[in-house]
C-alpha cells in the first residue's frame, strides 16, 4: 500500500484507494480517518509552536530593547526599566510554565484534584486581578454571580484563580475596548 508507505514517511496527506472486498474497504476508511487525524495533529502542532515563538519573542524583544539601551546609556540601570525587564521575564517564565502543563497532559501525566470553589469568590478573584488594568484602558468591571457552591477542577499547586488568561495578560491597548459595557472617565 503506496498510502502506508508514505504516511510512515510523514506525509500525512496520503489517502489509501477505497476499493476491494468489504473488509479492505473497511480498513483502507479506517486508514484514512487515521492519516486525517495525524495530518490534523501536525498541523496544530506546527501552529502551537509557531505561537509559542511568537509569544517568547515579543517579552525577549522587549528585554533586548532595554538592555542594549541600558549599554548605551539611552536608560538608566534601574527602575522602571529593571521592573519592565523582570515583569517580561515573568511573562516567560508562565509561558514556559504554560508548555510544562500542555507537555505533562499529552503525557498523561497532568493530575487533577477536584476541590470546592465558592464561585463568587472564584469571579471576585479573576476580576480583581485584572481591575487596574482595565481601569487605565477606561474600562469598568463589573460582576454578578447569581450561582452557588461549584465544583471545578484545578492543577496542583495553582492558585485559586485556576488558569490563568494569558490573552488578557498580552492583550493590545485595544483588545479590551472592544467589549465595553460601562466606559469610566471622560
Amino acid at each position: 500500500m503506496d498510502a502506508a508507505a508514505r504516511v510512515a514517511e510523514g506525509d500525512y496527506t496520503a489517502r489509501a484507494t477505497v476499493q476491494g472486498p468489504p473488509d479492505v474497504r473497511d480498513l483502507a476508511r479506517a486508514f484514512n480517518r487515521m492519516a486525517e487525524r495525524l495530518e490534523t495533529n501536525e498541523e496544530q502542532r506546527r501552529n502551537l509552536l509557531a505561537d509559542v515563538a511568537h509569544e517568547l519573542r515579543t517579552p525577549l524583544s522587549v528585554i533586548r530593547g532595554r538592555v542594549e539601551g541600558m549599554a548605551d546609556g539611552l536608560y538608566e540601570p534601574g527602575g522602571d526599566d529593571l521592573a519592565l525587564i523582570g515583569a517580561e521575564t515573568t511573562v516567560m517564565a508562565r509561558l514556559l510554565d504554560d508548555l510544562q502543563l500542555l507537555s505533562n497532559a499529552e503525557a498523561g501525566a497532568l493530575r487533577l484534584h477536584r476541590e470546592r470553589l465558592e464561585a463568587d469568590e472564584l469571579v471576585e478573584t479573576a476580576e480583581s486581578a485584572h481591575r487596574t488594568e482595565a481601569a487605565e484602558r477606561g474600562v469598568a468591571l463589573r460582576t454578578q454571580v447569581t450561582a452557588g457552591p461549584a465544583r471545578a477542577r484545578r492543577r496542583p499547586g495553582s492558585d485559586r484563580r485556576g488558569a490563568r488568561q494569558p490573552g488578557l495578560e498580552r492583550a493590545p491597548p485595544h483588545a479590551l475596548g472592544r467589549h465595553r459595557h460601562d466606559r469610566r472617565g471622560s
